[in-house]
């Protein structure tokens, strides 16, 4: 399984793959019920209900909902493959997909073709994996994100580019089979964002560092093998923004911590080699204190909500730990 994602993402995959493997059977079965619970009509999987009401399948939530059940070992389901397929062949024909819904359209049809690959038959989709030409259509859609400074912007509408979408791309190349397209990614533009406290920007005009962007950045320059300018001082920042709770916090100065940024500032922290700061019992404890009654977990402690996107953190964080 581990060699069908790649590099980066498989280094990811290595972490959680160990914990995943221990995942009871009781507590899969619950996994799997929440996030098919999840699947809309049309084959994608839903977010959050607002004011009451459920919305329709969603490309973004449905890449963490595959990621998910491909890593718990429960996506072979050919009840369910081909709602999912006809979702991503009618998806991957838009005009104004974005970097992260382009990503997340990806993660699904890599995930889809890895585990039964005669079902993977559509207009953008075949038995091979992606056509040539969806792929061509792709990269030309990628760069109308392409800002003056080499990055990628997160919207058509943002004139500056985003520290996230930039990590982004490496990802798309890399699940596009074109990892050396990442060379071209500058890194001097994103190593400008990082600040005097070791943490680093989403947007070159800002000042205080951010959990999130961080994990951005050291992930890029991972993936780019370009050192780190001030690692001892990145760490730092990271575990500054570990709250007494366990979870990390967005940055220092926000009050709550909750589990994106919890992923991200422990996948940072790995990608670094410096794993042994992170108070471990009290991050496992904040994560199994957000699982939810319906079997998924909640973003953070005052949400009243679980969703398809926290749970896959709670279900990758608690695998990590």
């Amino acid at each position: 399984m581990v060699s069908l994602m790649i590099s980066y993402l498989a280094s990811l995959t290595e972490r959680m793959l160990p914990g995943l493997l221990r995942v009871t059977p009781q507590r899969r079965e619950e996994l799997r019920a929440y996030f098919l619970a999840a699947l809309d009509q049309d084959g994608g999987f839903r977010g959050r209900e607002v004011h009451g009401q459920k919305g329709r399948g969603d490309l973004y939530y449905s890449g963490f909902a595959l990621r998910a059940l491909f890593l718990l070992g429960l996506l072979d389901d050919k009840n369910i493959l081909p709602h999912i397929v006809r979702f991503l062949d009618e998806q991957g024909h838009r005009n104004d997909l974005t970097p992260v819904e382009m990503l997340s359209w990806m993660f699904c049809a890599t995930l889809v073709h890895a585990v039964q690959e005669d079902t993977v038959q559509g207009d953008t989709l075949h038995g091979g994996g992606l056509l040539p030409e969806q792929t061509a259509r792709f990269l030309h859609r990628w760069e109308d994100f392409r800002r003056e400074d080499g990055c990628f912007a997160a919207s058509e509408k943002s004139a500056v580019s985003s520290t996230y979408t930039t990590f982004l791309t490496a990802i798309f190349y890399e699940l596009l089979g074109e990892p050396e397209r990442t060379l071209s990614i500058p890194v001097e533009p994103i190593l400008e964002r990082c600040r005097p406290d070791g943490g680093f920007v989403e947007l070159p005009p800002l000042k205080h560092s951010g959990v999130n962007p961080t994990a951005a950045a050291v992930g890029l320059l991972t993936l780019r093998e370009v050192p780190l300018p001030e690692r001892e001082q990145t760490v730092g920042f990271l575990c500054r923004c570990q709250h007494p709770v366990g979870g990390f916090r967005a940055h220092a100065r926000i009050p709550l911590p909750d589990l994106l940024s919890s992923f991200s500032a422990v996948t940072a922290l790995m990608d670094m080699d410096a794993a042994d700061h992170v108070n471990r019992s009290a991050l496992r404890n904040f994560v199994t204190g957000l699982r939810s009654p319906d079997g998924g977990y909640f973003g953070m402690l005052p949400d009243q909500q679980s969703d398809v996107e926290y749970t896959f953190y709670g279900m990758a964080l608690e695998a990590m730990l």
